[in-house]
């Protein structure tokens, strides 16, 4: 629906939130969620799946006006999060979520939406060129090799994105479409899919956050928000 307003919301988590932040978190998402956190063996994993949620939640709230509490959402059988009812129930919105590192992601829009945030990390050589269309790692290869890991995130990050916009999970292969990044944080799909737009966005030096969309538009930027500021939107003292 391209006449709907697209936003892309990104929060740096603290290192170490206290133990009443974190309740107010857990406060501010399901049952589900909750649940599904406890099980999480590392503290980091659980706050980075709670802080996805509350952030999307606050963030659907400011859009409809409704209580977080209040949205009934759910996942399709891929993992990616929509309305409960499987009908778009907040005038048109689409939604979806990433995290990595400290950083929690996410992005509302008319048409389909995906959002992608990685947290660059040595790869052992040789790199994972399998997962890349061969137009691809022919661009990739011609790279100096200092630039090589780092572009290797971005087209990552820009994959994912556009996989996870589609809603299709890793059914749809990552070597079976081909990103090229162009300048001006934009990039280019082949095949083509409709009116599909990639960005990639400045983040830290060693994140990557790419964003994509489907028959809609995507933000010039972020919008940062603060923990506190997630806190007082999402699970406000009482």
């Amino acid at each position: 629906m391209k006449g709907v307003r697209a936003e892309l919301l990104v929060l740096r988590l603290p290192e170490s939130p206290g133990s009443l932040a974190c309740e107010r978190l857990e406060a501010a998402v399901s049952p589900e969620r909750r649940e599904r956190c406890s099980r999480f063996r590392r503290r980091e994993d659980a706050l980075r799946s709670l802080a996805g949620e509350a952030l999307l939640r606050a963030a659907l709230s400011r859009r409809t006006g409704r209580p977080g509490a209040e949205l009934r959402l759910a996942e399709n059988r891929f993992g990616k999060p929509c309305w409960a009812d499987g009908r778009s129930d907040g005038g048109g919105l689409r939604f979806n979520v990433s995290h990595a590192g400290r950083w929690v992601a996410v992005l509302l829009g008319g048409g389909e939406v995906g959002v992608d945030v990685e947290q660059i990390k040595p790869l052992q050589p040789p790199f994972p060129v399998d997962c890349l269309h061969p137009a691809e790692a022919r661009w990739w290869r011609r790279l100096p090799e200092p630039e090589r890991l780092a572009a290797f995130y971005e087209l990552w990050t820009l994959k994912e994105s556009y996989v996870k916009a589609k809603g299709m999970g890793l059914s749809l292969p990552l070597h079976s479409f081909a990103v090229q990044p162009l300048e001006g944080g934009g990039a280019a799909l082949a095949p083509p899919d409709g009116d599909c737009r990639l960005r990639l966005y400045p983040l830290a030096e060693d994140m990557r956050l790419a964003g994509c969309a489907i028959d809609g538009s995507l933000p010039s930027s972020p919008e940062f928000w603060t923990f506190e500021q997630l806190l007082e939107r999402a699970a406000p003292r009482r």
